[in-house]
């Protein structure tokens, strides 16, 4: 079950839905806005991630399996509690639970705690950029063309009526191939970054590191026990990117 906070940064500007549409009142800002909304909803369907950043609530099981979160790219996992049976919430203490975030932005979670099964609550922020402006161009100008269209289209459900979605869809198709691949671009920062990061903190913490493609290779004395002894170790550098 995943719930969100509302959002109150549009993914694409007003000011450029109106040029596209050469309106130059402001008697339409409150519909156009709206719509810019619902093609920005839209957008995360079509490429499956979340725009701009925002909080979520979600609950996954407490077997001890690692559970993926549904909302992406994740930007951070704030807190993890337990549920009870009777629907409390309790924090677990940091040695309770287990976080990763990939680095494709797929943020997972599980129990460490043996024989507790108690549901767990996740409070997590996700989304590719905290505002219009750090989103791929071709992602706003789609929105644009996908709020355009569906203002276009207004009072004309009457005399043929469009199947829900389709041209709205095929506005956003045209971008796609610059959509997808400023996607890889970011996905592939934000795995550079996380890598960059998760080495500092190793090599902060005495470990001899070196970075080999898409792999962070630690060694030191004792790694092995170290690792499974401290929490703080396995944890380096995986947070807040």
């Amino acid at each position: 079950m995943l719930a969100q906070d509302e959002s109150g940064t549009l993914a694409a500007s007003l000011a450029e839905l109106k040029a596209y549409l050469r309106i130059e009142t402001s008697g339409e800002d409150g519909v156009l806005a709206g719509l810019l909304r619902s093609a920005s909803a839209l957008c995360e369907q079509f490429v499956g991630q979340w725009l701009i950043v925002r909080g979520a609530q979600e609950m996954v099981a407490g077997d001890g399996s690692w559970q993926r979160l549904t909302a992406r790219p994740v930007v951070g996992i704030e807190s993890v509690e337990a549920v009870e049976a009777d629907g409390m919430a309790v924090a677990l203490p940091v040695d309770g639970y287990a976080i990763d975030i990939d680095a494709t932005g797929e943020g997972w979670v599980r129990s460490t705690r043996a024989g507790d099964r108690r549901r767990l609550l996740v409070r997590y922020s996700a989304g590719m950029a905290s505002e219009m402006n750090g989103l791929p161009e071709a992602l706003r100008q789609g929105i644009v063309r996908l709020a355009a269209e569906h203002f276009s289209a207004r009072g004309t459900e009457g005399a043929a009526p469009p199947r829900r979605g389709e041209r709205a869809v095929a506005a956003m198709a045209a971008d796609a191939v610059a959509m997808r691949a400023a996607l890889a671009r970011m996905v592939a920062h934000r795995a550079a970054r996380r890598r960059a990061a998760v080495a500092a903190a190793l090599d902060e913490a005495g470990l001899d590191v070196s970075i080999e493609g898409e792999l962070v290779r630690a060694s030191g004395r004792g790694l092995v026990a170290r690792w499974w002894r401290d929490l703080a170790l396995r944890e380096a550098g995986r947070g807040g990117l």
